[in-house]
């Protein structure tokens, strides 16, 4: 949640707005009373609450029924997570300027963030009532009931109505929210947000990736080779890049469907040794360890197929780089693998020299000599 600056209402306080400042009090100090505004506005402006609060307070002692007291203490109170005390402050602004739709939001924002989610939802419907194009208003509501059980299609209704106001500005908030969705393990409330800033993206490419890598997780391949398919630029700042999770995922497929076909077609074994053996580098998930059975059952039903053998030693150099006592193991298996194809071993041998697992950093550059 981002509190707006307070210049706005600067300008209506000094400009004279009848809305924000009563004319109509000839007691009240008026110049003192804009003057502690004006500082209050300052304070918070630069992060210091607390004497924003302190300010305003003075302020409103000096003129009481001035929404403009209330809205700054309502804000500074939000920045101090102080919400039961912001939402008081708003509902008196309210009081003393009932048509003025940015207290609504702010006392949305406050009450949203206390968990009062109806009287939240009020505040913004009434924002709404006297702003109807109101972004603020519909974005309000979509987050006051994204996590209301039963009643998440209202709150995606009111995203995709925002997004639909303004897609340049609302896409990539919206994209904001699906992408710490997807982190908090909602996969399906973040495909719901992936898909509404997607289909408000006039190049189709914000998300486009992300959403495709969710599909792929939950192996719906089809989906996400059409949604690749359907691309309009190859750009992709994920990584590993969406096609490559995706034509890594098709391959395992394939390789899996096959085997169920022949289970004991020792070329089929391999491929599928090949296929589950494929990941990121730098992730150590034993995905070698579940390869390598295929290819020793391979073995066992052909004896001497050499592109079974070159496989164990390919995933035993794997867990080697992050196992050392593998090592062991890697050196039985290439002397085998020597006896049976003495090129293929050398191919290993450079393959064990270059291969670099874990996440690799830019080695510093030395230090020039004094």
């Amino acid at each position: 949640m981002q509190i707006p600056r307070l210049f706005l209402l600067f300008l209506l306080l000094t400009q004279g707005s009848t809305v924000l400042l009563a004319q109509n009090d000839p007691t009240a100090d008026r110049a003192r009373f804009e003057e502690i505004i004006a500082k209050a506005m300052q304070e918070f402006d630069k992060s210091n609450f607390e004497e924003a609060l302190r300010l305003a307070v003075e302020a409103r002692k000096i003129r009481p029924n001035e929404p403009i007291s209330f809205i700054v203490l309502g804000l500074a109170n939000i920045r101090l997570k102080r919400y039961e005390e912001a939402s008081r402050d708003l509902a008196q602004a309210i009081r003393s300027a009932p048509d003025e739709p940015a207290v609504y939001f702010y006392k949305g924002v406050a009450d949203r963030l206390r968990g009062a989610t109806n009287d939240a939802l009020a505040a913004y419907k009434k924002l709404l009532e006297l702003r109807p194009d109101s972004i603020d208003g519909l974005m309000g509501i979509g987050e006051t009931l994204f996590d209301v059980p039963d009643r998440r299609v209202e709150s995606l209704d009111a995203f995709r109505r925002a997004a639909e106001l303004n897609p340049k500005a609302v896409g990539p908030i919206i994209a904001g929210k699906a992408w710490r969705t997807y982190g908090a393990k909602d996969t399906q409330g973040a495909e719901s947000l992936f898909r509404i800033a997607l289909e408000t993206d006039p190049e189709k490419t914000l998300v486009r990736n992300d959403l495709g890598r969710l599909l792929v997780e939950q192996g719906r391949l089809t989906e996400a080779r059409e949604l690749w398919n359907a691309r309009t630029t190859d750009k992709d700042t994920t990584f590993p890049n969406f096609i490559t999770v995706l034509e890594r995922a098709e391959r395992l497929r394939d390789a899996a469907s096959a085997l169920v076909k022949n289970p004991d077609d020792p070329n089929t074994l391999v491929s599928m040794g090949i296929a589950t053996m494929d990941g990121d580098h730098w992730v150590v998930d034993g995905r070698q360890d579940k390869a390598i059975v295929f290819f020793r059952k391979a073995l066992t039903i052909k004896p001497g197929l050499v592109e079974a053998q070159f496989q164990i030693c390919r995933a035993y150099v794997q867990i080697a780089d992050t196992f050392t006592k593998a090592n062991a193991d890697l050196d039985r298996e290439l002397a085998i693998l020597r006896k049976m194809d003495a090129k293929r071993a050398v191919e290993i041998d450079e393959y064990r020299k270059t291969y670099k697992g874990g996440l690799q950093t830019v080695e510093p550059k030395p230090k020039p000599k004094p």
